[in-house]
């Protein structure tokens, strides 16, 4: 029989795409919805009709622009894989779900993660006191009214349970004989090391009384161990040893976080209580596993019985009894069946002084047990724990990567799309056609430019979007944005249609950066020479070498806050049409612009001259633009020779030459970026159940509410990039055995009480 092979084909019915990037779907909806506009004035909306058309080229970049909307979130915040900086944006699992040791079982993980340390206690101290003495008073009168001699009658003196203390209790994973001076040298440096984790790892009201290296009681057993039938003696008795040693004095197991997660446990169970800080480790242990090891203070026999019979292969057992090995007499009674252990002293099975025979259908097996002693030795030397270096992915998660799209905001003009016959394409148009037909394809550029400036700067927006949610804004001024904008550069004509050039190879129209296109001149004098006639006798560029008075001086202001408020006005002025342009010539037909505006004082003049009525005209147009930004204004200060004053002065220059520093400036100056950045920020705290209002509230007397805002920015972007930090140590107390100045050894709760109130320097 033929193998059925299922074919795959592509339906002409079905595109597979959502309804909202369904050409088909958004084409009928957009007529549908023109209809409803301009139903009575526009009725055609075949494919012939230039508006139909249009409609069709920008549903077609939409669709683009939905596709790339709708790639994988994990897509769109990868960052670029040659960024090796920091992440700005996210925080790994041993970052954010890591806390300083809280409970006693998380400072057990953390004693037990240290080298040399098998396993380790904490026992809560319940014997220590302190002494309160006091005055006590039947009431407030009687405190003003008894003498000091009665006042010692009164007092009162009570001891009082201290909390927060500990006793620490140490296995270590071999015997020192401290005798031997390289043993004794390697004792002092694990009990430094457990020092050092305790205390730099301590919570604000706790401390640790002392640390107890427990003693080691080796014990031994002796059984009649009954087999199984097909049981193989040898291997049983390897299982009873490790069973034995393991129930007697077990280790915790450590795990890779891959392993844990397979255990089903919870990411953040993991990494609960676990320092965030830790730059070597085992592992994790599992804390069901772990919290089931107790220190022992006595071990019952019938617990050894069920170890035993859990051991594959034992069939039954008899005559089990204890056997100290030490030979010191430290077990008060041998024979119980519940076997005290000596204070501060832990059990370790012995095999070599234990006592087995091993019998088959009553019948004794004999069996050589001296010939295992050596491997029991080798075996319990080695720990099985490995130590991992962060950074490791046994120890720690991956932030989630995608796939980089590095041409995210690629956009291509939807001027180049259209038939040839609309001409507006690259080439279309041949140099001899009538100029009102070049001037028909300019405005017809100029109207289309509109929209794909809208989306490209939507393109460029999304590819920003790891900046709009990062912790820290870009140290660059001129990059600190939250509405980005797409300089484009493949738009047919493009610089013809815009008066600034489009990148560093353009030229200006308006002239080149740096050069001054206006400045201010008496109003009473200009009006005089217009009305007199004599405005075509002046000269722009005559100065003080050429006649006693120029022609058309700077207007003087008295005082700098005068000036600025003039500045101010003229700008609304630009900005609202409250002004009157006009273009004039001298006796050599030299054309020159002035501009009337609202101020009584003062008149807007051309620098320089221009070859025709048509330049200048242009040039007053590129005044009232760049007239009304702040960056294109030169505030100055000069001295006057003849009274000796200070004089402040302005002028229009062009510092702004760029088509796209104009449009990042009417999309978002620094006020609007200051709020949304603020917006963007509390959002991200709000992630974290954080808020900031403190700061607000502490500065709120001495700022301004601009300086209030940057430093408010500043503060949170400090906070959050430091919140693993912050947040995983709210609790730590500082080392006092590490004490010292301007150094790091500070509270988790002074850093963050000085990140919540915008204090930069947290050290000591």
């Amino acid at each position: 029989m033929a193998e059925d092979i299922t074919s795959k084909s592509i339906s002409s019915t079905n595109s597979g795409f959502p309804d909202y990037l369904n050409f088909d779907n958004l084409r009928s909806e957009a007529i549908a919805y023109l209809g409803n506009l301009s139903g009575k004035i526009w009725t055609d909306y075949n494919v012939h009709d230039p508006g139909i058309t249009t409609l069709e080229m920008l549903i077609y970049a939409m669709l683009d622009l939905g596709y790339r909307t709708n790639l994988p979130p994990v897509d769109l915040f990868t960052r670029n894989p040659e960024d090796k900086s920091k992440d700005n944006n996210f925080f790994t699992p041993a970052q954010i779900l890591a806390n300083n040791p809280l409970t006693i079982t998380d400072y057990r993980k953390l004693l037990t993660d240290i080298e040399g340390v098998k396993n380790a206690w904490l026992e809560i101290d319940e014997n220590t006191s302190v002494n309160f003495c006091g005055r006590s008073f039947k009431n407030e009168a009687e405190n003003h009214l008894t003498n000091i001699h009665a006042v010692g009658k009164n007092i009162v003196c009570r001891d009082d349970l201290l909390n927060g203390l500990y006793h620490v209790y140490i296995q270590t994973e071999k015997d020192f004989d401290t005798n031997i001076p390289k043993e004794k040298e390697g004792y002092d440096e694990l009990i430094a090391k457990i020092k050092c984790a305790l205390m730099s790892h301590r919570n604000l009201c706790e401390d640790f009384m002392d640390i107890k290296v427990l003693c080691k009681l080796k014990i031994g057993l002796c059984a009649d161990i009954e087999l199984e039938q097909d049981a193989n003696g040898e291997e049983v008795y390897l299982k009873i040893v490790e069973t034995l040693q393991e129930f007697l004095s077990p280790s915790p197991k450590f795990y890779t976080l891959q392993q844990l997660l397979e255990k089903q446990k919870p990411i953040e169970e993991i990494f609960a209580g676990r320092p965030f800080n830790l730059t070597e480790s085992h592992g994790f242990v599992d804390t069901g596993e772990f919290e089931q090891i107790k220190l022992r203070k006595k071990i019952h026999l019938s617990d050894v019985y069920h170890a035993l019979f859990d051991v594959k292969g034992v069939k039954n057992v008899r005559n089990l009894s204890w056997k100290e090995c030490s030979g010191t007499n430290k077990i008060a009674d041998i024979s119980e069946w519940e076997l005290h252990l000596p204070q501060n002293h832990i059990p370790e099975f012995s095999a070599t002084c234990s006592g087995f025979q091993f019998y088959k259908y009553g019948m004794k097996v004999k069996m050589d047990l001296k010939k295992f002693d050596s491997y029991f030795k080798m075996n319990l030397s080695a720990n099985g724990k490995v130590l991992y270096k962060q950074p490791s992915p046994y120890l720690d998660g991956e932030i989630p990567q995608g796939a980089y799209h590095g041409g995210l905001a690629d956009y291509y003009s939807i001027q180049n799309e259209f038939p040839s016959v609309y001409g507006i394409s690259e080439g279309a148009l041949r140099s001899d056609v009538p100029d009102e037909r070049k001037a028909q394809a300019l405005q017809l550029q100029g109207f289309l430019l509109f929209f794909d400036q809208l989306l490209a700067n939507y393109l460029t927006q999304l590819k920003n979007i790891r900046s709009l949610f990062a912790f820290s804004s870009s140290e660059n001024a001129e990059d600190a944005h939250t509405y980005f904008i797409n300089q484009l550069s493949n738009g047919p004509q493009l610089q013809k249609l815009l008066r600034f050039k489009t990148d560093a190879g353009s030229i200006s129209t308006v002239g080149n950066a740096g050069s001054i296109l206006a400045y201010p001149t008496g109003r009473q004098k200009f009006e005089m020479l217009i009305e007199t006639g004599k405005l075509k006798n002046t000269d722009l560029e005559r100065n003080c070498n050429d006649a006693n008075v120029p022609d058309f001086p700077e207007y003087k202001f008295c005082f700098g806050a005068v000036r600025d408020q003039a500045v101010n006005q003229l700008k609304e002025d630009l900005l609202y049409g409250d002004y009157e342009p006009v273009v004039a010539s001298n006796n050599n037909d030299c054309f020159f612009f002035y501009i009337f505006t609202s101020s009584p004082d003062f008149v807007l003049i051309s620098k320089r001259y221009y070859k025709n009525e048509k330049e200048a005209l242009n040039a007053a147009a590129s005044v009232k633009y760049t007239g009304t930004f702040s960056e294109n204004f030169k505030s100055f200060i000069n001295n006057d020779c003849e009274s000796g004053l200070d004089y402040f002065y302005f002028d229009i220059e062009l510092n702004l030459d760029a088509y796209a520093k104009y449009l990042q400036l009417i999309i978002e100056d620094e006020t609007l970026y200051r709020t949304r950045r603020q917006d963007f920020l509390n959002h991200l705290l709000s992630r974290f159940a954080e808020t900031f209002t403190d700061y607000a509230l502490l500065s709120s007397d001495f700022l301004t509410t601009d300086e209030l805002q940057k430093s408010q920015i500043k503060a949170e972007e400090i906070f959050l990039r430091k919140y693993d930090g912050l947040s995983s140590n709210r609790g730590k107390g500082y080392d006092y055995l590490c004490n010292g100045w301007k150094n790091d050894n500070v509270s988790g709760f002074e850093k963050r009480f000085k990140a919540l109130s915008g204090i930069e320097d947290w050290r000591k």
